[in-house]
């Protein structure tokens, strides 16, 4: 495993904020620099449970105002990992989210970047089923997440209350993909980078 620390300043090192990019998602590490001062990058690899990253790194820091998770994605489902996280693992892994959602400061969000996670009556249903878990306010696209070349933007439509939070804000120019869930061979390990 190979771990690796982008730090900034002394002054600027807390992270209120981490971005969790599965590692089969196209150059992950650009999601770096369109994330704002004081944001944590952690990528997770195709083999490891996603959603134990998430508990893991999110229970070290505490008091985070946002968890943004970047990853292909369907209608009620995420693919984090090894494991999808949809429905059916909400109600599996309540202890684990719940234990996410104290990691949070109450007014706190999770932003769920994925093509079609939040569309439909699954997708709504995953979504508000994922704040009442989490006690976060949650959101999500209803369409495709990517670059706007590709028919697609970053515009998170579906919400469970107000996003206090700044997006990913991503133009087409950087970022020339899509994150629906294609291509997702991959192999690596995770790395963690922060920005201050």
């Amino acid at each position: 495993m190979i771990v690796a620390f982008l730090f900034a300043p002394a002054a600027a090192r807390e992270s209120d904020a981490i971005v969790f990019v599965d590692e089969r998602v196209p150059e992950p590490q650009s999601f770096l620099n369109e994330s704002p001062p004081g944001t944590r990058l952690v990528i997770v690899r195709h083999d490891e449970d996603g959603l134990r990253r998430v508990e893991s790194v999110a229970g070290a820091l505490g008091d985070l105002r946002a968890i943004h998770i970047v990853a292909h994605g369907e209608p009620g489902l995420l693919k984090l990992g090894h494991a999808d996280l949809d429905l059916a693992a909400i109600r599996r892994d309540r202890a684990r989210l719940s234990a996410i959602g104290r990691s949070l400061r109450a007014d706190s969000d999770i932003l769920l970047y994925g093509c079609n996670v939040g569309r439909g009556a699954r997708g709504a249903a995953f979504v508000s089923a994922l704040a009442a878990a989490t006690r976060a306010d949650v959101a999500a696209s209803s369409n495709a997440t990517g670059s706007q070349q590709l028919g697609a933007d970053w515009v998170l439509e579906v919400q469970t209350g107000p996003n206090e939070s700044a997006t990913i804000a991503k133009t087409s120019d950087a970022y020339p993909y899509r994150l629906d869930p294609t291509n997702l061979a991959g192999a690596g390990a995770w790395t963690t980078l922060h920005r201050g």
